[in-house]
């Protein structure tokens, strides 16, 4: 029917990593391989996402820069002194319709809970936009705003392609993302 990549990433939380700028750089690989994982589909659990139908096709693209990725950061590592036996361990896995219908429920209910805390902290921003005068300081809510419109019209796009119910919720928040945006132009 359809397919579920499940993953557990590398993280800065190891005890061989005693320097913070080891722990930067490991952190830095496990976010930019986190997010590439999430361009697949939607997240349903934690480290679990569901595959949107076009996005089938990338899966061995986005393992094979996650591995690369990974093999940069352990001979990085290496030069430091350091070597972490734990590997990515990603699988894809094929599911039945039944499966896939209970992986598409989690991923609404996880779906909707992101939504409400990006609502509200949307809100939270566009109530203290007029206290925001700094150029730099607007600059930057500008910036993240802006990322957050990119994650969310991805998310949009593949939860139509899943077919989950979340698509007024996800439309509501990119206007109020956009009235902010539009608030800080002027």
């Amino acid at each position: 029917m359809g397919k579920i990549v499940v993953y557990d990433l590398v993280s800065e939380n190891n005890l061989r990593l005693s320097a913070r700028e080891l722990k930067d750089m490991v952190r830095s690989v496990r976010v930019m391989c986190t997010q590439r994982l999430h361009s697949l589909g939607v997240m349903c659990t934690e480290s679990v996402i569901l595959v949107s139908p076009d996005r089938e096709g990338r899966i061995q693209e986005v393992l094979d820069y996650v591995n690369n990725k990974y093999n940069e950061l352990f001979e990085e590592l290496r030069r430091f002194n350091v070597e972490i036996e734990r590997r990515p361990l990603i699988r894809v896995l094929d599911t039945t319709a039944e499966q896939f219908d209970t992986f598409r429920e989690l991923a609404e209910r996880q779906l909707i809970a992101r939504i409400d805390e990006s609502v509200e902290r949307v809100s939270q921003v566009l109530e203290s936009l007029a206290e925001i005068v700094d150029r730099v300081q607007r600059q930057r809510v500008r910036s993240r705003l802006m990322d957050l419109r990119r994650e969310w019209v991805r998310i949009l796009e593949a939860s139509r392609q899943l077919q989950l119910r979340t698509a007024d919720d996800v439309e509501y928040l990119l206007e109020l993302i956009e009235q902010g945006l539009s608030r800080l132009e002027e």
